[in-house]
């Protein structure tokens, strides 16, 4: 629109400086940023070990994630979904393409992810994982026999 003004997001009160984290794994990084620049037609399977177990699914972008994520939530008024939007576009942190913006570190978006552990397994859901927080993965998620029931 003609009438927007460009905004400097790195200049905001909560953009931080990212401090390089050793403890990123850099080829998960160079995918997660394949997610982002392909957008939403990049869908890989992932499985990463993070605190309290593992998580199978489908690394995608964060717009898709987030547009997914939104939409099971909830959009109609009164909805979490939509309170959520509100707050977050009032503060100026809804980005163009519907994603949040969040300066806080870099994340993998998941779509479809199963959180296994000793206790069992999660239903199917968006997890949203911080990157320095992933200790393991590799690629391809939990298939086949056993792999809902989080045995493979």
């Amino acid at each position: 629109m003609a009438d927007e003004v460009d905004r400097d997001y790195t200049a905001a009160h909560d953009f931080p400086m990212l401090v390089p984290d050793d403890s990123i794994d850099t080829t998960l990084a160079s995918l997660v940023d394949m997610a982002e620049y392909v957008g939403d037609a990049f869908e890989v399977g992932l499985l990463l070990l993070v605190p309290g177990g593992a998580i199978h699914g489908n690394l995608v972008s964060k717009k898709r994630w987030y547009a997914e994520w939104f939409a099971g939530i909830g959009g109609g008024a009164g909805s979490i979904g939509r309170i959520f939007r509100v707050i977050n576009e009032a503060a100026g942190k809804m980005a163009d393409d519907g994603s949040v913006f969040d300066h806080t570190g870099v994340y993998v978006h998941i779509l479809d992810g199963c959180l296994l552990n000793p206790q069992g397994q999660t239903n199917r859901m968006p997890w949203r994982i911080k990157l320095n927080q992933v200790t393991a993965w590799s690629l391809g998620a939990a298939t086949g026999q056993g792999a809902e029931q989080g045995v493979n």
